[in-house]
């Protein structure tokens, strides 16, 4: 969860989720704070919404996992499935996911 007030922006990540989802639960929101620096999102939208995303959250999504494949060396037994998966995330989620 992102929240700003007065400038100032903190993000909330749930200890008790796995810390290979928190990676990616941070960088989502980071995405938020660097797309949609005026725009009050949450993570979980994306997992309520099914195929129907809203578009700011799509991109968040994008940001996130461009983010955390940027430490990668991709080869092309690189399967974007079983990365997804890797983190502890709905299959559904490897369509954000670009290389």
């Amino acid at each position: 969860m992102k929240v700003t007030n007065d400038g100032e922006t903190t993000i909330g990540i749930l200890y008790s989720l796995p810390e290979y989802t928190r990676k990616f639960v941070l960088a989502h929101e980071l995405g938020h704070v660097v797309e949609h620096a005026n725009n009050s999102t949450t993570f979980y939208r994306a997992f309520m919404s099914g195929y129907d995303i809203p578009k700011i959250e799509a991109e968040a999504n994008r940001f996130a996992f461009h983010l955390l494949l940027s430490n990668l060396d991709i080869n092309e037994s690189f399967n974007k499935y079983d990365f997804v998966k890797s983190y502890g995330l709905p299959e559904e989620l490897a369509r954000f996911v670009t290389i």
